[in-house]
């Protein structure tokens, strides 16, 4: 792909296995005979014989090879060309999967943004919008599909929030024919997110957040404030944060953009996980919250600074 780092093995045939449904039995004690239970059914898979989920009866399949196909019927819709797959994350046994769909020519280039406080000099950023699929046979997930952004420079993916216009929840009680006219009914939300996402990276991009403050500020974006209790998770994460700072910091400048840059970038050592999804979201969730009108930057900076002061440095000291 040209620009974007290829960072992801693509195993895409590895989502395409055969699924088999089956009626529950079960015994009861005194009971000689095995009893159906009319209220389940197992999904299993078909290759292996494996249980990937007990269900309702009223759960309605739909594998990860139909919710793969209508993610690229829906990528085509939104932006008129074939996607190709980016990322695949799927778990050992195929219970669940998320599959990451782009095109590199579908590039966004924001040029000229201000970094915050230096009026003398501007940045220009690219970024490639992705749709992800998320799909499983046990609840884990439901059928869903996802705007996002991945920076071309590092492959950082900025996930479109939950609740959101780029997101596209469809419940497990929807047959697939139902749920194919659901999700390409909401396309054109999409297309509006794209549209509006230039703007955001140039509020996040003037916005001033110190660079000795910039660790602690992607902690909080990620809900990932740890006690003194917690001190070797907190060290751990610390150490990672403090390798990347300086080098977005200099890039970006000391600002929001630079901070959801390195919350991001931390994220990738956490990818494989079923916490990726909501964590992606979580930095743009942030950046939504702190780019808005009537948030109180110089409040949140000075909490977080206390916060760093009788915590983090307090870890660092013993």
């Amino acid at each position: 792909m040209e620009n974007l780092n290829y960072i992801y093995d693509r195993k895409i045939g590895e989502i395409h296995f055969p699924i088999q449904v089956s009626d529950v039995y079960y015994k009861h004690r005194g009971q000689p005979d095995k009893l159906q239970d009319p209220d389940h059914k197992a999904i299993i898979r078909g290759d292996s014989g494996e249980v990937l989920g007990m269900v309702g009866s009223k759960y309605e399949v739909i594998t990860h090879s139909q919710a793969y196909r209508l993610g690229r019927s829906l990528f085509k819709e939104v932006f008129g060309s074939r996607p190709s797959v980016f990322k695949v994350d799927m778990n050992n046994k195929g219970s669940y999967c998320h599959v990451d769909l782009l095109n590199p020519k579908e590039r966004i280039s924001i040029k000229g943004i201000q970094k915050a406080r230096d009026y003398k000099s501007g940045i220009n950023e690219e970024y490639y919008p992705f749709i992800r699929i998320s799909n499983s046979y046990n609840h884990t997930f439901a059928l869903r599909y996802n705007l996002g952004f991945y920076r071309w420079k590092c492959a950082n993916g900025l996930l479109m929030g939950a609740g959101t216009l780029g997101d596209i929840v469809i419940s497990h009680d929807r047959p697939l024919e139902e749920s194919e006219w659901y999700v390409m009914d909401a396309a054109e939300e999409f297309a509006k997110q794209i549209n509006e996402f230039d703007e955001y990276v140039r509020r996040a991009g003037s916005i001033h957040i110190p660079k000795e403050l910039l660790e602690v500020v992607t902690m909080d974006m990620l809900d990932r404030r740890y006690g003194l209790d917690q001190k070797p998770k907190l060290l751990k994460m610390s150490e990672v944060l403090r390798g990347t700072v300086p080098a977005y910091a200099a890039e970006l400048g000391e600002s929001a953009l630079a901070a959801i840059n390195i919350a991001t970038d931390y994220i990738k050592t956490v990818e494989n996980t079923q916490t990726v999804n909501s964590l992606q979201s979580r930095a743009m969730d942030w950046g939504m919250k702190v780019t808005g009108e009537n948030f109180n930057m110089a409040s949140y900076l000075n909490e977080l600074r206390t916060y760093k002061e009788r915590v983090i440095e307090k870890a660092h000291q013993f």
